[in-house]
């Protein structure tokens, strides 16, 4: 199953690089548009439900991942690894703060009506963020912090470098372009270990 992944993995890469569309700008762009739209989902469906749906930061994490593996090109972007991790945790916080202002800041209780559990309502509480209200969910954060977050920020951390951790280590015989993503795959996980060689 991991190879059929794999191969799938391949011909997708293989896509974006033939239709001249493996740039970093892409990249970027899909990635933020994706975290935001994951995050503002996370937050809605866990108002709708009253409960975290974390398992949705752990699937936007691999596809964060993925989506870094997709767009890395054959001699290896470590860079692209930390933005998926820093497009992950952004989805995370990002929901996390949505949550905090629809339950816990009263000040936004006198001006809507939080019954009403809308894509609109969520867009309004980020356009009123301030330092002040991002300071004092960060503090709020702190203090409630669990577990269960401690473990959800884990899985998040190994998706968002499921390259690294499932494609980079692999030993891929075969065909040259797969001996040239093993390749790259291990100079990236030079970089990441400070190994010379």
């Amino acid at each position: 199953m991991i190879a059929d992944f794999r191969k799938i993995a391949n011909g997708l890469r293989r896509f974006l690089i033939n239709k001249d569309l493996q740039h970093s700008w892409i990249y970027l762009f899909l990635g933020l548009i994706l975290s935001f739209g994951i995050g503002l989902f996370m937050a809605h469906q866990s108002i709708k439900w009253g409960t975290y749906l974390n398992f949705i930061l752990v699937i936007s994490a691999y596809i964060q991942g993925f989506m870094a593996y997709l767009f890395m090109r054959e001699k290896g972007e470590p860079g692209k690894v930390f933005y998926s991790l820093i497009f992950s945790l952004f989805v995370f916080f990002l929901a996390r703060y949505l949550l905090y202002v629809h339950y816990y800041d009263w000040l936004v209780s006198g001006v809507v009506n939080k019954e009403e559990n809308t894509y609109s309502l969520l867009l309004f509480y980020i356009k009123i963020a301030d330092y002040s209200s991002i300071r004092d969910f960060f503090s709020f954060f702190k203090s409630q912090i669990s577990f269960n977050d401690i473990l959800i920020l884990l899985l998040i951390i190994s998706g968002s470098l499921e390259y690294m951790l499932f494609f980079g280590a692999a030993n891929n015989g075969g065909d040259s372009s797969q001996g040239n993503q093993a390749q790259g795959g291990r100079r990236i996980h030079r970089r990441f270990t400070g190994q010379k060689y």
